[in-house]
């Protein structure tokens, strides 16, 4: 999607690091958004971006229309298979493949913004080392070896959290530092 220097893609804060990394190499920018394919629409139209989408699979294509498009994904990926000719699998196999780790805690939905205060403060606080802290839609703290997302569910009584991690031991010891974090976090709610 990126052809040239400067080109913009959007996608949501639990998109993997492999993003920035490949539209990095080509020069572009990588904005991140809330989850959701309505405010990675919303971004693409006010940064004028090439391409948006989310990890669920949800793809926009700026010149077919601001929704996520499926067919055009297709196309788009058979075009781009065409143009390189690459197999599909060769260009995946080139993409480094970061594992991440996914859990779910309990917190009752009339909870979730007192909670997510409180978290907020104990991640920062545990994680203090880290490169960078973004706050959209949660909370996404990065480090070298990988990244860990705390945010509310939008369809469940949960906060979630995502972590990738550059192995799967470094994915492990952020889930399980973020985890106890956030676990003893809520625990102070009571």
């Amino acid at each position: 999607m990126v052809r040239k220097k400067g080109d913009v893609v959007v996608t949501t804060v639990d998109a993997s690091r492999v993003v920035d990394e490949a539209v990095g190499e080509k020069g572009g920018e990588v904005i991140r958004t809330g989850v959701g394919d309505v405010r990675v629409a919303s971004e693409m139209r006010r940064r004028g971006a090439v391409f948006g989408g989310e990890p669920s699979g949800a793809w926009i294509f700026p010149g077919s229309g601001m929704a996520p498009d499926g067919p055009m994904g297709a196309i788009m990926t058979l075009e781009l298979i065409e143009r390189s000719g690459t197999r599909l699998s060769s260009m995946l196999d080139s993409l480094p493949d970061y594992p991440v780790l996914r859990e779910g805690i309990p917190c009752g939905n009339g909870e979730k913004e007192r909670a997510m205060a409180v978290v907020r403060g104990a991640l920062k606080e545990e994680f203090r080392a880290a490169k960078s802290v973004v706050e959209i839609d949660g909370i996404r703290i990065e480090f070298e070896e990988g990244w860990i997302l705390v945010r509310p569910s939008g369809t469940e009584p949960l906060i979630r959290i995502t972590v990738e991690g550059r192995n799967p031991g470094a994915a492990k010891e952020i889930m399980e530092r973020g985890s106890a974090c956030v676990r003893r976090a809520l625990r102070s709610l009571d």
